[in-house]
């Protein structure tokens, strides 16, 4: 019941953020915006987001941006590791959408950059705080901000459609994750790129009390956590992504 209360709380505590924050950018840009208003609701023939300008209205694409960087903002900063997270699996899921010929990359960005945007309502302490010494009741609160999350994007014009996405990342492939233990195809892919984009810059970037994983381990997780844990066409592509990016670093330094 406690954590039932929490999340109710949580998703009308997000909506009020939601709209305090989208109050501050709109007053700023009818003050001296742009004066056009672009809908990310459109697509074009592939799938994609296709802009729509209207005049009289405001930015729309300045005016998220701004919502959107306050959202992450919020959260981030509570944790010593997670600075320019959100942003590098934002990155990440992009380029392995890429490699997957994935229809909509700008709402698969969006979607990757909001993914753990549920946890603006969990404790400071309890970010912090190792899985292993948490209460039951804390693990439930912390397992429950992928709705969190869906339940706040549910509000913003342009990516709602990819609350799905954000609610089942932490879903693994063989069914045994959460929040509904969904498996395989049932998954919606962008939360299937996702994951291994999280799994990936977790395991490149430094943590407290360990330095970022050398190439041939993480190299050795995905084809480990291939078929289980993550969706065996998304771990291919993310270690395709990966050769690119060596690629690219080899060729920079000549």
């Amino acid at each position: 019941m406690k954590a039932k209360k929490f999340f109710a709380a949580a998703a009308g505590a997000a909506a009020a953020a939601l709209t305090a924050v989208g109050a501050k950018v709109f007053m700023s840009n009818l003050k001296g915006g742009s004066g056009k208003f672009i809908s990310l609701n459109n697509t074009d023939n592939n799938g994609g987001a296709k802009p729509e300008e209207k005049s009289g209205g405001v930015d729309f694409k300045e005016f998220s941006d701004e919502i959107l960087t306050a959202m992450i903002d919020s959260f981030e900063k509570k944790t010593p590791y997670s600075g320019g997270h959100s942003r590098r699996v934002a990155e990440i899921s992009r380029l392995i959408g890429e490699k997957l010929g994935f229809s909509d990359l700008n709402g698969l960005y969006y979607a990757a950059l909001l993914h753990d945007v549920g946890k603006m309502y969990i404790p400071e302490e309890l970010l912090n705080k190792s899985k292993f010494s948490m209460t039951d009741l804390e693990k439930e609160e912390w397992y429950n901000h992928p709705k969190t999350g869906a339940a706040l994007v549910k509000g913003i014009s342009g990516i709602s459609r990819y609350a799905g996405s954000i609610k089942h990342h932490h879903e693994r492939y063989d069914g045994s994750g959460y929040p509904d233990g969904l498996k395989g195809e049932d998954i919606p892919l962008a939360s299937r790129i996702i994951a291994v984009a999280d799994a990936y810059e977790a395991m490149s970037s430094e943590r407290p009390g360990r330095e970022a994983y050398p190439r041939e381990y993480i190299m050795r997780e995905l084809t480990k956590c291939s078929g289980n844990q993550f969706d065996p066409a998304v771990a291919k592509a993310m270690m395709a992504v990966i050769a690119d990016i060596e690629t690219q670093r080899a060729q920079s330094a000549e």
